[in-house]
C-alpha cells in the first residue's frame, strides 16, 4: 500500500504537464480590473470556487487509468524514476511473485477448510477441555487441510531468488532511500513492516537452511 502511495504521487507529479498539454487550459483568475494575465496553480474559479490542478488530475478516473503502468516493466520503469536501483531488483522480485501467487491464490480455500478445526480449538482451549487425543486430531485434520499448500509454499520459496532480493535490496540500501520519503507515524509503521518482513524472511530461510 505504501509503494502504491508513493508511485501514485509519482504518477500525478509526472503527468501534470501531460495534462496541460492535452486536457486542461491555464486558467484565468478575474480581477477587479480583469486582468487576462493566466495563473497556473491554486486559484479562484469565476464561481469563486478554489480549484487545485493536481486535484482535478487525481479526480479524473480516465487520467488516472491513462497513468498507470499496464506492465511490470513500466512500473518499475516508474519506480527507477523515484528509487534509483529499483531496475535491478526487477527479475527477481518477478520471479518470486510468479513463483508465490499460486499459492498464496490457493490459500483462501484451504483456511476455509482449516477454520472448522481452528474453530473446535478456539473453544476447547476457552473450556480447557482439550485432551491429547483431541491435540492429535487437530493436528492430523489440519495437516490433510493445509498440508499440501505449506509443501508448495516451501517448493515456491526454494524455486525463488529469495537471497539474491534480500541481498540486493540491502546493497542498493532501499529501505534508507525510502525512509527518507516518510515521517512520525508512516515512518513508524514502515519501519515495523520492514521488522516484520524481515523476521518472517529469515524464518523461511532458517528452515530452509539457506543463510541470508
Amino acid at each position: 500500500m505504501l509503494a502504491g502511495c508513493v508511485l501514485l504521487l509519482l504518477l500525478a507529479s509526472n503527468a501534470e504537464a501531460r495534462v496541460l498539454k492535452k486536457r486542461y487550459h491555464l486558467v484565468e483568475t478575474e480581477t477587479e480590473q480583469k486582468d487576462s494575465t493566466p495563473s497556473v496553480g491554486r486559484g479562484t474559479t469565476k464561481k469563486g470556487e478554489d480549484y487545485n490542478l493536481l486535484g482535478g488530475v487525481l479526480s479524473d478516473p480516465n487520467i488516472i487509468k491513462a497513468m498507470l503502468p499496464k506492465t511490470f516493466v513500466e512500473l518499475f520503469d516508474l519506480a527507477e524514476m523515484l528509487l534509483p536501483g529499483m531496475k535491478t531488483i526487477q527479475d527477481p522480485l518477478i520471479k518470486t511473485i510468479t513463483n508465490m501467487w499460486p499459492v498464496l491464490d490457493k490459500a483462501p480455500g484451504a483456511l476455509e477448510e482449516m477454520a472448522p478445526t481452528f474453530k473446535e480449538i478456539i473453544s476447547d482451549v476457552k473450556t480447557q477441555d482439550a485432551s491429547d487425543e483431541d491435540f492429535i486430531r487437530w493436528g492430523k485434520s489440519l495437516l490433510d487441510s493445509g498440508g499440501e499448500l505449506l509443501r508448495d509454499w516451501m517448493k515456491a520459496s526454494e524455486a525463488s531468488p529469495i537471497s539474491e532480493l534480500i541481498k540486493t535490496v540491502h546493497e542498493l540500501k532501499l529501505v534508507d532511500k525510502i525512509k527518507s520519503f516518510l515521517e512520525g507515524d508512516q515512518l513508524a509503521t514502515f519501519l515495523h513492516v520492514v521488522s516484520w518482513v524481515n523476521r518472517m524472511v529469515k524464518s523461511m530461510a532458517d528452515i530452509h537452511g539457506v543463510q541470508i
